[in-house]
């Protein structure tokens, strides 16, 4: 049986309540911008998006059916 996509397993994670938004976007900020040439085509807003993550948190505890909380 094939495994599941990444996104499938970030579901089931966030349903489970093993993670949250604002856990995942903690990680990802921690990755950004780490490649060798450290070339980064975005822009980096930690306040932001940590921010942004938290509200999504909210949003979902306020009942809105957020699957996968804006991803």
């Amino acid at each position: 049986m094939p495994r599941p996509s990444p996104i499938s397993e970030l579901l089931d994670s966030y349903k489970s309540g093993q993670t949250d938004p604002l856990t995942q976007a903690g990680i990802a900020l921690s990755h950004a911008n780490k490649n060798a040439g450290g070339n980064t085509y975005i822009t980096i807003d930690p306040a932001w998006t940590r921010a942004e993550a938290q509200r999504q948190i909210e949003r979902a505890r306020s009942g809105a059916s957020l699957p996968l909380y804006g991803l």
